[in-house]
């Protein structure tokens, strides 16, 4: 299949000046991200006020900051990136999130030109960061179960990212009807045996899809499986040896972050006289007060940088299995 020549949100090739029609991911905080498409006469509304979309469009840019009419406040404006994207997503589904999605592209070895064929799509946010993987002459196949979700993806993807021609959306149950594709119009076949160069499996019972994919991947193929729960690891890791994967490996991702901050103390050299010192020094009297300042201030200046863990961390997410065709 042809890639498309529409340039997608990812790709850019004019000046950094919004324009309308664009796609702008708003940063309010490093817990709010929202996506809104810019249109003249449009405002939009969050707890620092009115942004007006006349007062941006044609005169912010990409990453500018943008005050409220109000001056309450100011959000960010930035272009479209694979993680913001997943963080600005109304959730469909169970979402995967930074640290997986780059396990699931380092390991699958994506790079451009590959096709890749993912189930479920659920909300979206693994397949952007494929689709930007692959790009310019990949494609991504994705196959979702409920209609809804389905059709929902392919405007995304269609519309507002700008990837059509790199993705098809197809709604199936994929345990039962496997992976193998023909476009209906021409009757051309775009998914057959051994074609396929990484499969992405996201599925109750993974374990019933595991033939399927081996069907469709090429030799060397690589397959990947995310499963929250160790019993559903378990049964596709069964299924993937006996049909002839091999170097099939199990991880979990957990990341943490770390807050880093200056922390002062009070010496343990300090003498019972500075503390008077100290009073002598606020109240301007005593001709030691100089030397006891001095002291003072040198002791508020030991301290030390210290980190800790954010309290508000992602714990477990879910199990990525990996494994290679024979």
């Amino acid at each position: 299949m042809e890639a498309t020549t529409q340039s997608s949100i990812y790709t850019y090739k004019r000046d950094n000046l919004i324009k309308e029609g664009d796609l702008v991911f708003v940063y309010e905080s490093a817990d709010s991200i929202k996506q809104i498409t810019m249109k003249r006469g449009a405002i939009y509304n969050n707890k620092f006020g009115q942004f007006p979309h006349n007062d941006i469009i044609d005169q912010a840019e990409f990453g500018q900051k943008v005050y409220s009419k109000q001056m309450k406040g100011w959000v960010y404006m930035l272009r479209p990136t694979s993680h913001a994207y997943t963080n600005s997503l109304a959730q469909r589904t169970q979402i995967l999130y930074t640290p997986d999605i780059s396990q699931v592209l380092f390991r699958l070895e994506l790079k451009p030109g590959m096709r890749v064929v993912e189930s479920g799509t659920g909300s979206g946010s693994l397949s952007t960061s494929i689709i930007r993987q692959i790009l310019p002459q990949g494609h991504l196949f994705t196959y979702e179960f409920n209609a809804v979700r389905a059709e929902k993806a392919r405007e995304d993807f269609e519309g507002k990212l700008g990837f059509k021609g790199l993705v098809t959306v197809t709604h199936r149950d994929v345990l039962s009807n496997g992976f193998l594709l023909k476009d209906e119009e021409s009757d051309t076949i775009l998914v057959s045996e051994n074609s396929i160069d990484a499969v992405f499996l996201d599925l109750p019972r993974p374990q019933d899809a595991v033939e399927h994919a081996y069907k469709v991947l090429r030799k060397q193929g690589r397959l990947c499986n995310f499963s929250p729960c160790i019993e559903q690891v378990q049964k596709a890791v069964e299924q993937m040896a006996q049909v002839g994967f091999y170097e099939i490996r199990t991880f979990e991702t957990l990341s943490r972050d770390y807050i880093t901050s200056h922390l002062t103390f009070e010496s343990i050299n300090k003498k019972p006289e500075d503390d008077a010192d100290s009073v002598v020094k606020e109240t301007g009297a005593g001709a030691g007060a100089g030397a006891g300042g001095r002291r003072q201030q040198k002791q508020r200046e030991k301290g030390m940088v210290a980190e800790l863990p954010r309290a508000d961390i992602r714990g477990h997410t879910g199990y990525l299995t990996f494994a290679i065709k024979f």
